[in-house]
Parts: structure tokens; sequence; C-alpha cells
């Protein structure tokens, strides 16, 4: 009978739904979101990273892979992104005099997936990370090693 299709349809729609909107979701991936994540600060002239907890955004979006590729229809892929965000700003221990020692970032209120911003983004496959330190004092007291 119809009924017992329809319900069945319903109830999947359903999960799907709860699910995140994705088979993904029933795979374990963790969707576009605000997750908490260890930055490490730094600035040319200043001989010490600090590190700091930072909301920033993170997880996966849906992409599509087309079967037939073409140089006419160039292939975009969505990245998870800020879509609102809060800047905040922190002293950077250190600094020789005549260096400016604040750090100001961005802090993720919220995220979406959507074309990369190049410009403020890093959405390379694999990233250095948001704890790297390339400051030749390494990290000041209390940071990772």
């Amino acid at each position: 009978s119809a009924l017992p299709q329809r319900g069945l349809q319903a109830l999947l729609l359903a999960l799907l739904l709860l699910g995140g909107g994705s088979p993904g979701a029933a795979r374990g991936h963790r969707f576009c979101r605000p997750v908490n994540a260890t930055i490490a600060a730094e600035k040319d002239d200043c001989p010490v990273c600090v590190t700091f907890p930072a909301a920033i955004c993170s997880g996966y979006c849906q992409t599509k892979e087309p079967v037939y590729k073409s140089v006419l229809t160039p292939v975009s892929q969505h990245v998870c992104t800020y879509r609102a965000v809060r800047y905040e700003t922190l002293a950077l221990p250190g600094c020789p005099p005549g260096v400016d020692p604040a750090f100001t970032f961005p802090v993720a209120l919220s995220c979406h997936c959507s074309l990369c911003p190049m410009d403020s983004s890093d959405c390379t496959v694999q990233s250095i990370g948001p704890d790297f330190c390339s400051a030749r004092g390494g990290f000041a007291s209390g940071g990772p090693q």
C-alpha cells in the first residue's frame, strides 16, 4: 500500500535532516561549523609566538566532481569559511621598541560553505595548521613545544 511507503519516505527524510542534510553525517563527518582551536600568534619583528584558544571554521562541505571536465566550465569547490566574525586583539610579549605588539585575529561566530576567499583564508589541501610558529624564539612559556 502507498501509506507505509510514504511513512518510510517521511522517516528517511527526517533522519537525513537530523543527520545534517547529507549522507556524510552517517559516516561520522563533521559539517562546517565553528570549532575551538589553538592558534599561534606571531609577528616578524617579535621574538616569540603566543598560543591561545579561538573559534575557527572547520568541517566538510558537499562537493561535486564532474564526470566530464572542460576548460569552458571551470570546477569550483566550496570550502568551510567564515560567515560572521568578531575581531579580538592581544599583545605579543617581547616585541622591541617601535614594533606594535598588537595581534588582531578573527573569531568565528558562524560558518558556511562557500567559494574560498583567497585574500583572507588558507584553502590549501594540507595547510601548516593554525598553531604553527616560525618565530626564532619559538613559543613563549606555556605554548606547544
